[in-house]
């Protein structure tokens, strides 16, 4: 008799799971689904408010501020994603039909009116970054001068070219970039390419205007390495909080 109840009880608990295992397996995958998607766009809200907080965080570093100062409206940080081709072509933007561009997806401290919404891939100081595939410092001092930042050591680079008006980074013969205006009010400027999974995907620039920057040489040369250290965090950074989308999948 026991053994009979135990057997009805078996078969009413087996017959349960079958009859809702299809609906607790649907249950399941959407409820995996929606905490999937919710984590995504919440990811997609919040990664460039978080970007620039970084950005922030490292332009105080630069500058030595402390969290109760108010950053100089001379130092500006901004934040650009690559990717896409130009389609509309116009003096501001300064890239030619079809070329590869950057796009502006952040900016702090400055005056944001004044920065492109586009700009060609490889056009600037962030152009030459790019193309040398590390992080640089132009000084815009005596009619320019960069120096990069590679395997731990500062270095000049010299195969630059002028004109009355703007400075040239010679790629190889017959291929130059445009890095700079020679008279500019600018002081200095870090260029720094970022990089996600192996794959070049953005960048950052750090810009320095104002008499406040008069005194740039004794940044290059005393401080250019602390301070590509200091660029060098944020990118890893800026990869992990805004460029790295495979983490929340």
């Amino acid at each position: 008799m026991l053994w009979d109840k135990i057997l009805q009880l078996f078969d009413h608990v087996k017959n349960y799971i079958l009859t809702n295992l299809a609906d607790w397996m649907i249950g399941a995958i959407v409820a995996f689904i929606s905490v999937r998607i919710a984590t995504r766009d919440y990811y997609i809200e919040n990664r460039l408010e978080v970007a620039k907080r970084i950005m922030e965080q490292t332009l105080s570093e630069l500058l030595e501020i402390k969290y109760n100062q108010k950053m100089p409206s001379q130092a500006q940080g901004i934040m650009v994603k690559y990717g896409g081709r130009c389609f509309v072509v116009d003096e501001r933007s300064k890239c030619k039909f079809g070329e590869k561009i950057r796009k502006t997806v952040a900016v702090v401290g400055g005056n944001t009116s004044d920065v492109s919404r586009i700009r060609p891939l490889y056009y600037g100081v962030l152009g030459v970054a790019n193309e040398l595939g590390v992080p640089i410092l132009y000084d815009f001092a005596n009619k320019g001068k960069i120096c990069k930042h590679e395997k731990g050591q500062v270095i000049d680079i010299e195969n630059l070219e002028r004109d009355e008006d703007s400075v040239y980074y010679t790629v190889r013969p017959g291929k130059k970039l445009f890095v700079a205006k020679i008279n500019s009010a600018r002081k200095f400027m870090m260029a720094i390419p970022i990089s996600c999974n192996g794959k070049l995907v953005g960048g950052i620039t750090f810009d320095f205007t104002g008499e406040e920057f008069n005194d740039n040489e004794e940044f290059a040369k005393s401080k250019c390495k602390e301070a590509f250290n200091v660029c060098s965090d944020v990118t890893e950074d800026l990869a992990l909080a805004y460029f790295n989308k495979k983490r929340v999948f």
